[in-house]
């Protein structure tokens, strides 16, 4: 059974303090419409998302730091959706719930080998233009993502 990855770029205008509150982050892009439904070595480096990492205990580089206590509505809703699955008796194991400012994700230096053949490619892509073009921070951009199967 493959794993599939869900989660929101989000954004926010604030800066410090601000941040922390609860109506701080919006949810702009989300996760898995950009297709990134398995788990590959980007994935698996950075949230320690695959099979062998979960099994292990490993957690990746920036993984295992629950959910935002703000997070934005659009993740909050789809975080809402897979518990009402699991309430309606459906079989869905879900984990891994963490996030990650931009300036932590473009700061890993990840392999650009393993990094070309990924769909990440397309979200970092994306967090990149909201930088660059949305005239944010890369403070003021995360990444909220966790797994399921």
């Amino acid at each position: 059974m493959p794993i599939f990855i869900h989660g929101w770029l989000e954004i926010t205008g604030t800066h410090g303090p601000d941040q922390a509150e609860s109506w701080a982050w919006r949810g702009v892009v989300n996760v898995g419409n950009v297709l990134i439904d398995e788990a590959d070595a980007i994935a698996e480096h950075l949230f320690g998302f695959s099979k062998r990492a979960i099994s292990a205990g490993d957690v990746g580089l920036v993984g295992g730091r629950g959910i935002p206590g703000n997070l934005s509505a659009e993740a909050r809703a789809e975080l809402a959706a897979e518990i009402d699955a699991l309430g309606a008796g459906q079989s869905v194991e879900s984990g891994g719930h963490t996030s990650a400012a931009w300036h932590e994700v473009a700061s890993v230096g990840l392999p650009e080998e393993e990094l070309a053949v990924s769909r990440w490619r397309t979200v970092f892509a994306l967090a990149g233009v909201l930088v660059r073009e949305g005239g944010l921070s890369p403070s003021q951009v995360r990444l909220v993502v966790w797994y399921s199967w």
